[in-house]
């Protein structure tokens, strides 16, 4: 009889150390962080850029960007004006980093000669410099619910003793609601914009 009671006090306390064990693996699931994607811009891949060189004549100094932009998660516009902030879709590198990059590469494939991005090297100058301030780099519904990127955009181009001043706005509709789909979004808009500085420098 006291063999029994010993026995299915192990058993019980046996349960419970499956119990509590069970408990923390469940519980260690639950509070492990989110798997995250990173994504990267590009140009466009109809761009030939391999044959391109010589001195430039053209500079990305700045772009700015709206706070809500300059960080790593990739941001999408939701009802009543709220932007969704992803923890697990990421980009690679800042837009404030990338942006320079990516619209000096199209500029270069439409101008086919060099553009750099600043800081330039020590004694080396450029005809002109091109600042853009980014207003608006974001998905939205539009009129007729489907969605679409919207980038707005003002742009200088500094030469000496010269300033020259635009605007520019684009949408770019979205094959479907993925990321990725997004991301390439993105690549079509700042394309956009490089196209327009380019026609005008």
């Amino acid at each position: 009889m006291q063999k029994s009671i010993i026995a299915k006090t192990h058993l019980l306390r046996l349960l419970r150390l499956i119990s509590i064990a069970v408990s923390l693996v469940i519980a260690g699931c639950a509070s492990a962080p989110p798997i995250q994607t990173y994504y990267v811009l590009s140009h466009s891949p109809t761009a030939n850029i391999s044959d391109i060189s010589g001195q430039p004549d053209v500079s990305i100094r700045r772009v700015t960007l709206p706070n809500y932009l300059n960080q790593k998660g990739i941001v999408r516009m939701q009802q009543n004006g709220k932007v969704h902030l992803s923890l697990t879709d990421i980009w690679a590198d800042r837009l404030s980093d990338a942006i320079p990059t990516i619209l000096a590469r199209n500029i270069e494939a439409t101008k086919q000669s060099p553009v750099e991005v600043h800081p330039l090297p020590p004694g080396i100058s450029v005809d002109t410099i091109v600042e853009v301030d980014i207003q608006q780099l974001i998905s939205e519904a539009s009129i007729n619910n489907s969605n679409q990127l919207t980038l707005v955009a003002k742009y200088r181009l500094v030469k000496p003793k010269h300033l020259d001043s635009y605007n520019f706005s684009t949408h770019i509709p979205l094959s479907d609601t993925s990321t990725v789909a997004l991301v390439d979004a993105h690549n079509q808009a700042l394309e956009a914009l490089a196209l327009d500085i380019a026609k005008h420098l």
